[in-house]
Parts: structure tokens; sequence; C-alpha cells
């Protein structure tokens, strides 16, 4: 094998990274997920564990769709049973993975791989149908919205507990029909999603804002970026472990839906746009202490992942990834269907189009922004990795 010489500067830029930060650069990393056998065709992720080992995901194929999961020792698996319920999404994951919950076409679902996928509702006039979108640290709070009916989006906030079962939140306190409980505190105490009053004839165009609820509370609407907007327009998708942190999209000047990251002492933020964007940014999930933000924005090269703090602000994933030697090419980071990240800010899911021109769940894993920010100002001397 040649030896590599590398230039003096960059062994003297390398000798004054501390020992952890060299460890880190060690681990940036960046891999396809794959796809579940018999639904080879397309893959999604839509959480990833706190302790970043499990991809909660949906894939399709001859199968149909699936709910499935990812870590590295099983790869990309179907959670479906005998009795098909979870032929359908996996969307929520605890702190080790170890319970997953997610919704096949009617049925809200908790899964663990002893008891495979267990509803969280018994069909009825009252709740015919219910989509459960995420789950507590410890997988004994599950939220998301149930309905009346089956064709319409007229959905209820629920809140989901081993010991009170399935709970409806009526929004009408807050001056509403309908919402969604997206995301749940991982101490459960606090839920996030979105209000609105839902009008039939016109489907895509309700007005709906972010929220926060908790027993004390009951349900906080949070406004929007442009108060002086006419139309309001705002969803909470994310929420650090305690609820303090709560992070979106709302309305910004122009119409324009921008990234926000809450907290009662400053308020709605809003995060701005990738260089060579200023369309739209959405703010998708953060770390457990609410200090690294991730979601999507548009950039001068189309749609791209993006990872926020307070010290650097908007940076895109994929010159993260590149600046610490990863080749992506073939790669397009666009995150159609959310973005998730593990309980420390370093591991990073979503989904892009692969070489092959398909749609594929992926995993990143990052330094933490401090060591970050060392790396990238030495490791352009560096070679290039190729993607596992």
């Amino acid at each position: 094998m040649r030896r590599r010489t590398l230039p003096t500067a960059l062994i003297f830029s390398l000798s004054i990274i501390p020992a952890t930060a060299q460890i880190a650069w060690a681990t940036v990393h960046f891999q396809g997920l794959g796809f579940a056998p018999g639904a080879e065709n397309e893959s999604y992720s839509f959480d990833i564990s706190g302790d970043g080992s499990t991809v909660t995901a949906w894939a399709h194929g001859a199968a149909g769709g699936l709910a499935t999961r990812w870590t590295a020792s099983t790869g990309m698996v179907s959670l479906s049973s005998p009795d098909h319920l979870a032929r359908g999404w996996a969307t929520g994951a605890s702190f080790d993975g170890s319970i997953i919950t997610g919704f096949d076409l009617e049925v809200a679902f908790r899964w663990t791989a002893t008891t495979g996928a267990t509803p969280l509702h018994v069909q009825s006039q009252a709740i015919s149908s219910s989509y459960a979108f995420d789950v507590s640290a410890d997988g004994s709070v599950i939220v998301g919205y149930a309905n009346s009916n089956y064709w319409l989006m007229d959905g209820t906030p629920f809140i989901w507990t081993e010991t009170n079962g399935m709970s409806l939140l009526d929004p009408s306190p807050a001056g509403y029909s309908d919402g969604i409980a997206f995301s749940v505190s991982s101490d459960g105490t606090v839920l996030v999603g979105r209000l609105q009053t839902f009008d039939p004839q016109f489907p895509d165009f309700a007005e709906g804002e972010a929220f926060y609820w908790s027993p004390e509370a009951g349900f906080v609407t949070l406004g929007q970026l442009n108060p002086s907007d006419a139309y309001l327009d705002s969803f909470a998708y994310g929420v650090s472990h305690d609820g303090s942190v709560i992070v979106g999209y709302a309305y910004s000047t122009n119409h324009r839906r921008e990234a926000f990251r809450w907290t009662a002492a400053g308020g709605m933020q809003g995060l701005g746009f990738l260089p060579g964007g200023g369309g739209t940014s959405y703010a998708f999930d953060c770390s457990e202490d609410g200090s690294v933000v991730v979601g999507r924005s548009s950039s001068a090269s189309g749609n791209d992942v993006f990872v926020w703090d307070a010290t650097y602000g908007m940076r895109s994933l994929t010159d993260i990834l590149t600046s610490s030697g990863v080749d992506l090419t073939g790669w397009q980071l666009n995150a159609a269907t959310g973005v998730y990240v593990s309980a420390d800010g370093t591991r990073i899911t979503a989904m892009g189009i692969n070489p092959s021109g398909q749609a594929e769940a992926w995993l990143a894993v990052i330094p933490e922004p401090a060591t970050l920010s060392l790396l990238m100002t030495a490791l352009p001397f560096l070679g290039r990795r190729r993607v596992a």
C-alpha cells in the first residue's frame, strides 16, 4: 500500500485538535439504510431513537407498504405481523428503540418485539380511525390524532397512556375544531402539533396554528413569525426532552414558511434559510436539550437538510459531510418526509434520492458543534472517503 504523506500545515492542524475531536472525526459517517425484503422499491425514515440505534421507516414494494425499522444488526426489516396490523407506517421510537409506534390504514399501534403490533383503540362510532406519530422515551405515552370519519381529516389530538388508554383532547377551548398531536417530549409531559378548523369544501386551505399542550396548561397556541399576516399558518413538529424548546415552521415575510425555534423566554424565533434559498424552511426535530435543530431548507441547489445551532446558525448537512471527507456522489438529501435527530444531536436520518434514482432512507453521523468547527477547518486537505 502506498503511504500518503500529509502536508506539514495539516499535521499541525490535527495536532492542535483535542483527542476527543479526533475520535469524533473518525465517526463522521453516511449510509443508505436500504430496503425491507418484499419492499425494495423505496424507503422513508420517520424517526430515530434517542440513543441513535433504531430508525423507524416505511418501505414499499411488491408486498405493498410496510412499517419497518432499521438497526445496524438487522438492517431494514418489516414489523408486519400475521394480522397485517403493521402493514403501514412506523413513525416513532422510544429512547432505546424497543417500543415503536405507528399506524396502518386505520388504526394506531404500539409495537414491541415480544407483543408485535397492538392496536391503541377499538374501532367505534366515536373513533373510527387513529394515527400515532410519536412516543415518549420510556414508551408509556403515545400521541397522534383520531377521527370519527374515515374520509375526512377532521382529527382530534389524542394522548395514550398505559394506564388510561386513548384520551381525546378537545381543542375547542383554544378556538379550533380539529388538530394533530405530532410529537411528545421524551419525558411524556408536553405534546406539540397543529390546531385548525377543517372545512371539507376547502381541505387544502385550512388555517392552522402551532401549539403545545400539557395537563397543567391545556392548549397553548404559539402564533406565527409574521403576526400581521392575515393568513395563519404554523406547525410545531418537534420538542425537547422537557418541552422547553419547540421547533416547526411558521409564516414569515412574503407568505414564506420559515423554520422556527420557540422558548417561553424568547418566543418564536425564525431560523432563516440556507444560502441561495429564501423560499421555505422547516424545522422537524431537535436534540434532547434543544440546542441542535434539524430540518429542510430551500437552497441554491434545490432542497437540502440543515443543521442549526446558536453558535453557527443554519448549515447544510451536505456541506458538513463533504467537508469531513464523505463522498455523497449521486445522492440528493432532499428530506421530503422530514428530518430527525438523536438525543445528543449527532445522528440524523431522513430520506433522499440514491445514486440509482430511488427514494431511500439514510443515516448520517456528525460531530457535536464545537468539535465540528475544528474539523471543517482542517479536513479539506484529506482525501475523500467513499460512502458505504
